[in-house]
């Protein structure tokens, strides 16, 4: 969100563990909250398994 390029976007499988998460809105110290399947779908991002 808020990218200037459309840079692939990947979102953790842990996030999807969530009612609702916090992320950058692209402006320092300018946060959003949303449900990741929102964000998935908003940010055309893919879920991958990111950490452990």
């Amino acid at each position: 969100m808020g990218m200037k390029k459309n840079y692939p976007v990947y979102i953790d499988e842990n996030a999807f563990k969530h009612d609702t998460i916090f992320f950058s809105a692209g402006l320092r110290g300018l946060q959003l909250h949303m449900n990741p399947y929102d964000l998935l779908k908003a940010a055309n991002a893919t879920k991958a398994r990111l950490a452990q």
